[in-house]
């Protein structure tokens, strides 16, 4: 549909600015850690698991008064090279549609 191109456009658009704007302010960069401007190489995907799961229980406790525990299993250390916001917002929105 138009909404999904329309978003599909603005969510490229806004990370190549986002990443052009980042890039230029890691320019000689010594010690810029795991990013290449917004992708962090080592992207680790428990801690933004808990992250999401502490953001997504904290919103559904403020809209129904109480919210489950959220169980993170799996091995820990998995890392991939990512955008550990794009990644964490996915998280947080199926996690809140779970917790309904």
């Amino acid at each position: 549909t138009a909404l999904d191109k329309f978003f599909s456009n603005r969510i490229g658009t806004s990370f190549l600015i986002r990443q052009h704007i980042s890039l230029r302010e890691l320019e000689g960069c010594d010690d810029c850690g795991n990013y290449i401007g917004l992708i962090n190489r080592q992207t680790d995907l428990s801690e933004v698991a808990r992250d999401a799961s502490s953001t997504a229980r904290h919103l559904c406790e403020m809209i129904h008064g109480d919210a489950p525990e959220i169980d993170i299993v799996g091995s820990r250390g998995r890392t991939l090279a990512h955008v550990p916001s794009h990644v964490f917002y996915m998280m947080v929105e199926l996690l809140k549609n779970s917790l309904r």
